[in-house]
């Protein structure tokens, strides 16, 4: 509930702060006094568009509060940890909006919010004040069709089932999505399997292995030192045959063998010496000609390389890849091909999941479709036992609940709701949102609102002048409803008639002062002995007879 509004430089409004109680609370004074600018706060405070146009003149910035008590609020505590604006271990029972908007030479101004002294978005602002309070001038929100389904299920206290609903929705169309993507792809496979298997062939033809590309390259590097080496070989034969050194040492050998024995041995060391220089000679001759026979074979060699990397980067620059990816493409490709095979099993899966999850949608959206149904019967017969006592005994009302073909199935269910009246006898049903504005309308709308607060979750209601065009005891019958509906909620009420300004537990006058060089709104509550004038003035006008104070004291004693 609405614990304190406190404004500094609004408007006409200098500096006001008021204090609010449980029950009904109404608001009287002349027209023109700034009755609206008390509503233009608490808007201002909880989320309404703010511009410079609501400084009062002469001051740099506007300054709303409004502390609310939000004790077993539970939208509001999840709005408050889902945001980081409090501990689940130690909720907050109290809350304090502030809205500051300052004068920054622009027609917008510059806005800040806070709550509980923390800044915040204008998004989160609403969202807060949507689950606090609600204000009603012409009934927008009961005149919009699209809040039928919210405020039936309000009534219905169906959140779990909405919530067990809006889960299985997202659920089935996830499921579906799934099938679908599956079934498109499987579309795209199949299109395409003709193209994908001439693909498949030309890279098994080419076979490309991983990392080739990059061996190539290193062993072509080697290569780039072949010409050296071959030059290096050749001219070490040369210097080995000419002359031929392997002759030189058999003919020192054969020679040296005719004076062998001789010598004191030296002549067999020397003839040992030379034998194994030829053995050295033979085996160096060997294996400069195995090198210079290899060496033969690397030009065709660096050809085979140059000739496969081109063929590696034409397949590549074909299928649009760098060149080591062949081998992964080609995988990609089988895998693809061998998933069309199986394709078929998997995307009946895909649709037999989808199925499952429409038909569990259904199951939950059928529950809170029954529920509803329920609902609306038990809150037509509420309604219509509001009516007669506010002076509407020939107004019907029912509320249709019409099962929506599947193409507009949602998240909120399967159903469309519509408040339907009649205002007089004989006339055909319409929907409400449809309905002409009047003084019947009005209190219709009373009716519906005193039915629907009784399980709402939200606890503050304002009513801005309900009671235009009515009077007497239609008037006290407008008054005796919000009396009752103050004992669920607190109830504001500003208003023009003394029959309802009499039902009030808390009376607050608000009133336009001359301060010479600007005009000042205040608001005071009143005393008992002040209400009595007050109503009196209300009901003479500008002079209070004294007809009209016995009668203002006669409503009050009816109260």
């Amino acid at each position: 509930m609405l614990l304190s509004l406190s404004i500094k430089d609004l408007v006409l409004i200098d500096t006001l702060h008021l204090s609010m109680e449980r029950g009904l609370s109404v608001l009287t004074g002349e027209t023109g006094a700034g009755k609206s600018i008390l509503l233009d706060a608490l808007g201002l405070a909880l989320g309404m568009r703010g511009d410079v146009s609501l400084i009062r003149q002469g001051a740099e910035q506007a300054v709303v509060c409004a502390e609310f008590c939000i004790k077993d609020n539970v939208r509001v505590a999840q709005l408050l940890t889902e945001h980081g604006l409090c501990d689940e271990g130690s909720p907050t029972t109290t809350l304090m909006f502030r809205r500051i908007v300052n004068y920054t030479g622009s027609p917008a101004g510059r806005s800040r919010a806070f709550v509980n002294d923390q800044m915040v978005s204008i998004g989160l602002l609403r969202l807060l004040g949507d689950a606090l309070l609600e204000i009603h001038g012409q009934f927008d929100r009961l005149l919009d069709p699209a809040s039928y389904r919210l405020l039936l299920d309000e009534f219905a206290q169906a959140q779990q089932l909405r919530q067990n609903v809006r889960q299985k929705f997202q659920g089935w169309q996830q499921a579906h999505r799934q099938w679908q993507e599956a079934k498109d792809n499987l579309a795209l496979l199949s299109q395409n399997e003709d193209f994908l298997k001439y693909q498949l062939a030309e890279l098994k033809k080419l076979n490309p292995l991983l990392g080739e590309e990059e061996n190539l390259l290193q062993e072509r590097e080697a290569l780039a030192h072949v010409g050296k080496l071959s030059e290096a070989i050749r001219d070490s034969a040369n210097h080995l045959q000419t002359p031929s050194m392997e002759s030189a040492l058999h003919a020192a050998i054969k020679s040296l063998q005719k004076a062998q024995g001789l010598g004191g041995g030296k002549i067999d060391a020397a003839m040992g010496a030379l034998e194994r220089a030829l053995t050295e000679v033979v085996e160096a001759n060997a294996q400069i000609q195995e090198v210079s026979e290899e060496l033969a074979d690397h030009p065709r060699r660096l050809q085979e390389i140059d000739e496969r990397l081109y063929t590696l980067r034409a397949a590549a620059r074909k299928h649009n890849v760098m060149g080591d990816a062949l081998a992964g493409l080609q995988k990609k490709l089988t895998d693809q091909l061998s998933s069309l095979e199986h394709s078929a099993e998997l995307l009946a899966e895909y649709h037999r999941v989808a199925m499952m999850a429409r038909v569990s949608y259904h199951q939950e959206a059928a529950a809170l479709h029954v529920c509803r149904v329920e609902a609306a019967q038990i809150l037509e017969q509420v309604v219509l036992a509001e009516l007669p006592s506010l002076k509407l005994p020939q107004t019907q009302f029912k509320v249709q609940v019409t099962e929506l073909p599947e193409a507009q199935w949602g998240e909120l269910g399967v159903d469309r709701i519509d408040f339907m009246v009649a205002m007089n006898k004989g006339q055909d049903y319409c929907s409400l949102s449809k309905s002409a504005s009047g003084g019947e309308l009005a209190r219709f709308m009373l009716a519906l609102k005193v039915a629907l607060a009784s399980r709402s979750s939200i606890p503050t209601i304002i009513f801005d002048e309900i009671d235009t065009g009515v009077g007497g005891a239609v008037a006290a019958a407008i008054g005796d409803r919000l009396t009752k509906l103050s004992s669920q909620v607190q109830v504001m009420a500003i208003t023009h008639s003394p029959q309802l300004a009499a039902c009030a537990d808390t009376h607050f006058l608000v009133f336009k002062q001359d301060q010479g060089a600007f005009m000042r709104t205040s608001v005071r509550c009143l005393t008992q002995e002040e209400r009595q004038d007050e109503l009196a003035r209300m009901l003479s006008g500008a002079e209070i007879t004294i007809e009209a104070r016995a009668a203002a004291q006669s409503l009050l004693s009816a109260r």
